[in-house]
Formats: C-alpha cells, sequence, structure tokens
C-alpha cells in the first residue's frame, strides 16, 4: 500500500500539473465520489464552462506521456451544461481532443487510450468498461452541419471489452457491441453486432465470434 502512495505522489510531483491538478479537482461543479480524481498531466489545456458538470467516480488521467518531461498537449473542452461521467479508472495519453459541446453528455467507464483520441461530443457519447483505443481514433456523434432532409445527431454507444484499431471513425448514431473488433482505417457507418470485427471504409462484418485479451 505504501508503495503505491509513493509511486502516486511521484507522480504528482514529477509528471503531474499540480495548479490543474487543484483546480479540476476542487471546481464547484466537479464531484468525486470515493476514489474519483482527475490527473491532469504537464501541457494539459482547459476551457470548461462554470455550468460544465464532472462527476468522477474514480481515477481519470488525461494526457499521459511517453517520455518524461514532454511538453505534448492535450486539450479538454466542456461547454455550458455539458457533463461528463467517469465511472472507471481510464487512461488517455498524449496529444489526444475531449469535446463535450452545450447541453451534451459523455459517459466513460473504464478505458485505456494511445495517442491522440478525439472525442466530440454534441449529444450523447457513452463507452463501456474495458475499452482499448489505438492511436488516432475519431469519434463523432455529430456531422457538424446539416444535409438537408437527414438527421444531423445520433447518439453513439460504445460497448464492453471492445478494441478501436488505429485511425478508425466512429460516426454518429453507431452501436458498437460487447467485445467487437474495429479494424485498423475503418470508418463505422452502421451498427457492430457483438464480437465480430469490422473492417473497411464504409466497415462491414469480416469475422463472427471473435475473442481478443
Amino acid at each position: 500500500m505504501w508503495a503505491k502512495i509513493t509511486d502516486f505522489l511521484v507522480l504528482l510531483l514529477t509528471e503531474v500539473a499540480k495548479l490543474s491538478f487543484v483546480k479540476m479537482n476542487l471546481r464547484q461543479n466537479t464531484c468525486r465520489k470515493g476514489k474519483g480524481l482527475f490527473i491532469p498531466y504537464r501541457a494539459s489545456r482547459f476551457n470548461i464552462h462554470k455550468t460544465a458538470v464532472i462527476e468522477l467516480h474514480a481515477l481519470f488521467h488525461f494526457n499521459m506521456k511517453e517520455t518524461r518531461r514532454s511538453r505534448t498537449e492535450a486539450h479538454f473542452v466542456m461547454e455550458p451544461n455539458a457533463k461528463m461521467l467517469i465511472y472507471g479508472t481510464s487512461m488517455i495519453h498524449h496529444g489526444s481532443e475531449i469535446s463535450v459541446f452545450e447541453g451534451a453528455s459523455l459517459s466513460i467507464g473504464s478505458i485505456w487510450a494511445n495517442a491522440r483520441l478525439q472525442i466530440r461530443c454534441r449529444k450523447e457519447i457513452s463507452i463501456g468498461d474495458g475499452v482499448v483505443f489505438a492511436r488516432d481514433v475519431l469519434i463523432m456523434d455529430s456531422d457538424a452541419h446539416q444535409i438537408l432532409d437527414k438527421d444531423m445527431d445520433g447518439p453513439v454507444k460504445i460497448g464492453d471489452h471492445v478494441w478501436i484499431g488505429s485511425r478508425a471513425t466512429i460516426l454518429k448514431g453507431v452501436h458498437i457491441g460487447d467485445g467487437a473488433i474495429v479494424a485498423a482505417g475503418s470508418l463505422v457507418t452502421k451498427d457492430v453486432p457483438p464480437k465480430s470485427m469490422v473492417a473497411g471504409v464504409p466497415a462491414r462484418v469480416i469475422r463472427y465470434d471473435v475473442e481478443w485479451a
């Protein structure tokens, strides 16, 4: 136990952005439950409206680095009345961008995200437990611009134990089932069945009953 405490203190003193750590965890609309903490690393950049709500039930590491004293930035934006809920320990690596727009809701279980994850939440995005993101993944629940006679927004749901490959893009209205794999470079525009593997542009099922660890 003492070794874990010591390791955390060393991390806090050497790599964590200490002023941002204090601001993020003590701001009026940050609600910490149990062991919940927001842990921003060096060069994390924030633009959070005072009415935005962050609810932390576990540790949320943001802008983790591969090398010590790296100055690679990551950006975290929350507009008025936006909400983010963190239910499990999560690790977001350097160069990532998380944007939760006005009135939108982002919920995250326990995830591990490699460099440059982009989440752009305009309405609702939910991500389950044990989800792994390779580098350069993009998740959007909106087209951002209206195409006449088409819905601009649609909630995105990613289930538990899902593996998203490098440079994959997840678009609006998609539900990815538990245990699924999204191959590198895929453009996901339709639902992905549980325990299936999808690939391609647009993505289609290439295997069923897959298992991964």
